[in-house]
């Protein structure tokens, strides 16, 4: 693997946009990624959506990658065939001679890259990238959405933008820094008529099904045939007849105790097995492994029901509809009628099932949108209905449960297309054992909407299937749901209120500044005021900002970062609060401007680092991102945008070149145009306010 070049493949990952990953590449950093989570996370809690961020760790990160998954992967990802063929042909039928006090000894290589070595960091980039381009999810799955606009619009988006600004959809998969992924789910906005938040999407199935006692038409895949015997049907035992009579699917008419009743129903059976058909009604659903119970319609007293997965992340499942029946009373539901003889749609239509019908099996239903109008209709009938969709039970409407269901659905389709893509690339994706009181290193933090809580939500860990695609098996385990998880450097916590990730600040750059005291950097008479004033700066200060350029940055997290500060500099100026000497005349001593303004300068930097970037970049499009949807009432939480815009008037009120940024309507209406201009954007920036 000697031959795999790095520059090469930096180089291709950078013409081919490959966003992903922001690990051990040029131009890219942790920065990037934490931006891009934050952002949508934010954006998401703003329109009034919970999300779960899932953040997954590797049991080993690729301890030893085989040379053939390496060669797929680069194949897979369009790497020129030239440069695969010439690192295959440097470690395909190779050998290894080792000389030791004149005896040799040879072996062929068969291992890939391995870790501690010199190719695991561009070994890393392909694969995690394969892994991600390879997820495979159904079509029940919907990604996080945003709408995107480099406009330099902060605050105050309309849903549909504004006029005149080009609007573009960007689907955001997960964020990776090296083999660390980190996803977010939830559920987003649906399309078409709605009754209420908490809706049921009837393609998802759910505790919902039990609730209701609906009745399904389940299609059971057709089993693959067991390789036949040359021997003709009666050279064969009298159970292996009975094996191949079920395995086709046929219920032999006559004496069963007989060859001839098993051989001659086999040969006049069709070739292929039929496809077993049930009618059945849903009476329990266990949530943990998100299977069915069901039971024969019309004998709700049978002993016969059956535990039926009707979506495995990884197995080949039943095809399965709801049929209408007596349980769809006092249902609401949304009927779309076949388009008339010219060919004109029929707008759908949301009404109530008032009643059922046994003979014709025909629903009595008023519809909503107008009133005092019903009608009687067959739901099933092709001639007068494309499709019709169920949104609520009646059970559903009395429960009335937190739309918080909807949310975790996705993030168990999701995290389970993500695990599997992981698998088959060769990674060991991490998770605890079912039941397990340990955490598990994969977890998932999750957000609560906004005027919700935690307690709202079903926090149980989902369970992960054991999953075996002929080369790995990866046995069956948990991915446990907590209130805050590590990110990247970063934390993220489910209130939103950066106080773990104040914790985290204060107490790294606490310990930074105790080692500094060790060393006698601090605290010292060797040393000038002005020096320690600049080793503080560019020591704890910087530990204590880290990542705070993208946080919203609230008054309680200000406030604290701040006291701390203040705390190092009456140390470093060896006074006390009672000697009653201002803040800003002590950071004078050390050289060191207030500490608003270090906030400050340290996130426009990072802003103008991102205005800069190419339009194709996600941190620069995630910027004044938005989504679809109407924000919630009351006051909006602190978010990014408004800290930014805040900052912006601020520094721009006494800066002469103020004009470049605005409009006289709109002072920051242009500054995504100004930061451009690299030197404007830093006299700005080192403008004292």
């Amino acid at each position: 693997m000697g031959a795999f070049n790095t520059y090469w493949l930096e180089r291709w990952l950078t013409i081919h946009d490959v966003e992903n990953q922001s690990g051990f590449r040029a131009k890219r950093g942790r920065e990037d990624a934490l931006f891009i989570i934050r952002q949508l996370i934010a954006i998401r809690h703003e329109y009034n959506h919970a999300s779960f961020v899932c953040l997954v760790d590797q049991v080993k990160a690729f301890p030893s990658a085989p040379t053939r998954v390496v060669f797929a992967a680069l194949r897979k990802l369009g790497y020129p065939e030239e440069l695969v063929v010439g690192i295959e042909s440097s470690c395909a039928e190779s050998t290894v001679e080792i000389w030791i006090e004149g005896i040799k000894s040879s072996f062929k290589p068969t291992g890939g890259a391995r870790e501690g070595g010199m190719d695991p960091p561009s070994v890393f980039k392909v694969l995690v990238i394969v892994a991600l381009m390879i997820v495979e999810c159904p079509d029940t799955f919907n990604p996080p959405t945003v709408k995107t606009s480099f406009d330099g619009r902060l605050t105050g988006r309309t849903p549909n933008g504004d006029e005149g600004t080009a609007v573009s959809q960007t689907e955001l998969s997960p964020q990776v820094y090296a083999d660390d992924q980190t996803a977010v789910y939830g559920a987003g906005i649906e399309a078409g008529p709605s009754h209420k938040a908490n809706d049921i999407d009837q393609r998802i199935p759910g505790e919902w099904m039990a609730q209701a006692q609906c009745r399904l038409e389940i299609t059971m895949p057709t089993p693959p045939l067991a390789p036949t015997r040359t021997q003709s049907l009666s050279e064969l035992t009298m159970q292996e007849l009975k094996d191949r009579a079920k395995q086709l699917g046929i219920d032999p008419k006559g004496d069963r105790r007989k060859k001839a009743t098993y051989k001659s129903a086999i040969e006049s059976a069709p070739g292929a097995p039929s496809q077993l058909k049930m009618d059945v009604v849903a009476t329990a659903w266990n949530s943990e492994d998100r299977t069915v119970t069901v039971k024969p319609m019309g004998r709700p007293d049978a002993n016969d029901s059956k535990i039926i997965a009707l979506d495995h992340p990884w197995e080949t499942n039943p095809k399965w509809r709801l049929k209408p029946g007596r349980w769809l009373v006092g249902s609401i539901i949304v009927e779309q009628w076949t388009a008339d003889e010219q060919g004109t749609e029929h707008p759908p239509c949301v009404g109530t099932v008032t009643d059922w019908h046994d003979e014709d099996e025909s629903v009595l239903i008023v519809y909503r949108d107008y009133q005092d109008q019903s009608e009687r209709v067959q739901l099933d009938d092709p001639t007068t209905h494309r499709f019709w969709k169920l949104l609520q039970t009646k059970r559903h409407l009395e429960l009335d449960p937190h739309p918080g269901f909807k949310d975790r659905d996705q993030f168990y389709i999701g995290c389970c297309a993500l695990y599997k893509a992981n698998v088959d690339t060769g990674m060991e994706p991490h998770s605890a054992p079912r039941g397990s009181t340990t955490k598990s290193k994969t977890q998932a933090v999750l957000i609560p909407a906004r005027g919700s809580s935690r307690d709202d939500y079903n926090t149980d860990p989902i369970i992960i299937p054991a999953y075996n695609n002929g080369k790995t098996l990866r046995p069956e385990g948990q991915v446990d749901i907590v209130a805050e998880a590590g990110c990247l450097g970063d934390t993220i916590g489910s209130d939103l209120t950066e106080v773990q990730q104040t914790d985290a600040r204060v107490s790294a750059a606490s310990k930074m500044w105790h080692a500094l005291i060790l060393e006698e950097m601090l605290l010292t008479n060797r040393i000038s005021k002005q020096a320690q004033g600049s080793v503080y700066r560019a020591c704890v200060i910087s530990v204590l900002l880290d990542s705070t350029a993208n946080w919203a940055m609230r008054a309680a997290t200000h406030q604290r970062l701040r006291n701390f500060h203040r705390k190092c500099v009456r140390l470093l100026n060896r006074v006390t609060k009672k000697n009653r000497i201002s803040a800003v005349t002590l950071a004078n001593n050390l050289g060191l401007p207030p500490f608003t303004e270090l906030v400050n300068i340290s996130m426009l930097r990072r802003v103008g680092k991102v205005a800069r970037m190419p339009p194709n970049r996600l941190p620069r499009q995630m910027m004044c991102a938005w989504m679809d949807g109407k924000r919630p009432k009351g006051r909006p939480n602190d978010t990014f945008g408004r800290r930014l815009s805040k900052v912006l008037r601020l520094k721009l009120a006494s800066f002469p070149g103020r004009a470049a940024f605005g409009t006289p309507h709109n002072e920051i209406a242009t500054w995504h145009i100004a930061a451009q201009d690299q030197s404007l954007w830093n006299a700005m920036i080192e403008q004292p306010t």
